[in-house]
């Protein structure tokens, strides 16, 4: 029997630091249980130059289980060019960030279909 969505195991993924990249991954504190995190992003016509994506320290949920890890891969998956999606997905923002906490499928075909 299949694992329910979610529930399956989930590969690790990461990015790579590099001391010289504009681009960033950092925590801000904010007393607000609906923000998660926010991703500024620096564009020239459609081409991203850099972004800074933030997860919010502050929200009363963010110490759950992969909640954090959760809101980084949202807000990092802005950086890259990805929008929110109403499909099982990490750029969902009304998914479970307890269970969905990697890149989905709909993810990965939006980063096809942009790159």
């Amino acid at each position: 029997m299949p694992s329910p969505i979610g529930m399956e195991r989930q590969p690790p993924f990461g990015f790579p630091y590099s001391s010289s990249s504009s681009n960033t991954l950092n925590s801000y504190y904010v007393s607000d249980s609906s923000e998660y995190g926010v991703c500024n992003i620096t564009y020239s016509g459609s081409e991203i130059l850099r972004f800074t994506a933030m997860v919010n320290a502050g929200n009363i949920n963010i110490g759950k289980s992969n909640v954090a890890r959760s809101a980084a891969g949202h807000e990092l998956g802005h950086g890259i060019g990805l929008d929110h999606s109403t499909a099982t997905a990490i750029m969902n923002s009304n998914r479970d960030r307890t269970r969905i906490y990697t890149p989905q499928q709909d993810d990965i075909n939006g980063v096809n279909a942009r790159y």
